[in-house]
């Protein structure tokens, strides 16, 4: 409320179509808010997930998409969102 980040947010939002890059972030409650806002606003096209693989070839893709799916109200619609996986997506960490 201090500053006018979160109006400015809307305004880009509303300005027209758009996809959300998710890079670097867990995806948790913490956002929630902006988040919701984010992700049920009509002009979101997708959801696009670049994730974390460790040395062993685990990667967290599969925790973020669950932790995205909390900020949706539509569960359809989250599935029509999110961007499949893809191993090219990964981040690399060094």
């Amino acid at each position: 409320m201090k500053t006018p980040n979160y109006r400015n947010l809307i305004r880009f939002l509303n300005e027209g179509q758009f996809q959300v890059l998710v890079v670097g972030h867990s995806c948790g409650l913490s956002d929630r808010t902006m988040f919701k806002e984010v992700f049920d606003h009509e002009n979101c096209k997708s959801v696009k997930v670049f994730h974390y693989t460790d040395d062993n070839g685990k990667n967290d893709f599969f925790d973020k998409t669950i932790n995205l799916g909390r900020h949706f109200s539509d569960k359809g619609r989250m599935r029509k969102l999110i961007v499949e996986f893809n191993p090219a997506d990964a981040i690399p960490q060094k």
